[in-house]
């Protein structure tokens, strides 16, 4: 295997383990970190693909910049699929940064939680297939 084969491979290996980790907060009721989890799940696996397809990003923002615009208008990746990564991005940076939404502190609950996990498993389903056939 090659550096970049090792790396591809470790991306796929830290997605799985984000889901799980998601899933221990979750039932702790750390719902911000869980959220956190799920989001960097779905980066890692946005990462193996670039990775795959030899495109080069240096920051989060980046990475989801050429994410939208390989797949956006593509069709490959779901358009609700799509939408859910940009909006987990957004939710990872205000969980992470404390930002005020609507005048209150970002505080995820039970049921944020739960609307985003099956979007998150069905993200991960539709990239590593697609990751597959790159």
């Amino acid at each position: 295997m090659s550096a970049e084969e090792d790396l591809i491979a470790y991306r796929l290996q830290r997605a799985q383990e984000a889901v799980q980790e998601a899933q221990i907060l979750a039932q702790s009721q750390f719902w911000n970190g869980a959220i956190n989890r799920l989001y960097y799940s779905c980066f890692y696996l946005v990462d193996a693909l670039l990775l795959k397809k030899k495109i080069s990003h240096k920051t989060h923002g980046g990475t989801k910049k050429q994410f939208n615009k390989l797949y956006a208008q593509s069709g490959i990746v779901d358009e609700e699929l799509m939408k859910f990564y940009n909006t987990i991005f957004q939710d990872r940076q205000e969980s992470d940064w404390a930002a005020i939404r609507y005048g209150e502190l970002i505080r995820y609950q039970q049921e944020d939680f739960h609307r985003l996990l099956p979007l998150a498993e069905r993200f991960h389903v539709e990239l590593r297939k697609i990751i597959q056939k790159a």
